[in-house]
């Protein structure tokens, strides 16, 4: 199962994807979070 959530900065899109993920058993994948952390080479490679 893949949930997508989507919405305006300083929503809460992590936080509640956080918790939602732990609720249901799922593994979170955060993007923004992984590009402030270098997991990810360049924009232009996310496209």
């Amino acid at each position: 199962m893949n949930i997508t959530l989507i919405g305006m900065a300083g929503a809460g899109k992590s936080h509640i994807g956080r918790r939602l993920a732990e609720r249901l058993g799922l593994t979170v994948l955060d993007v923004d979070r992984d590009l402030w952390e270098g997991q990810l080479a360049s924009y232009g490679q996310t496209r």
